[in-house]
Parts: C-alpha cells; structure tokens; sequence
C-alpha cells in the first residue's frame, strides 16, 4: 500500500479452479523470517517432501511477506499438519 490507493504487484496471474481448490485446500504455513536458517528450512523441505499431495503450501514470512512454494512442494494437507506442528510448532499452522 503507497500512497492513499492499495496497489498489487504479481509475477504469475492464474484462474483458479474453485472446485480443485474446495477438494484441496492451501496449507499456509507461518513462519517468520527471522525464524529460518538453512537447518530449518531443510527440515520443512525435508517434512513437505515425504507428504506429497495435491495442496499448495503457502509460507507467511510475516509483515505482509508470503510465498506461494513451488508445485514441488504441494502436500496433502491432512497428513503433514501433525509432523509441521512437531517440528515446529501449532502456531505455525495458520488458519
């Protein structure tokens, strides 16, 4: 947001398939930056990677930062949320 207008500034722009997304809802993760080092975030590559799916991750960096992870790393969403809220911990399960 500048000036008096909120303004959005994107890379990639897609339709979404509504129906896709009720059947596989996002996982959004938070965790802030300040958070992560390389251990860390090899955990959570290590963690999304073993639960492959269908639902897009999305990581809250915090102050308004969030990344849309790559298709790579797209989960099913009901079976990694209990080993994410091990690793590193219920906060980090927005939503």
């Amino acid at each position: 947001r500048r000036d008096a207008s909120p303004k959005l500034m994107a890379q990639e722009i897609s339709v979404v398939n509504i129906e896709e997304l009720r059947a596989n809802p996002p996982l959004r993760l938070r965790l802030p930056a300040s958070s992560l080092d390389e251990r860390r975030l090899d955990r959570l590559k290590a963690i999304l990677s073993e639960f492959p799916g269908e639902s897009t991750v999305f990581l809250d960096l915090g102050e308004g930062n969030v990344l849309r992870l790559n298709e790579q790393f797209n989960v099913d969403a009901d079976k990694v949320i209990g080993e994410l809220r091990v690793a590193f911990g219920h906060g980090a399960i927005a939503g």
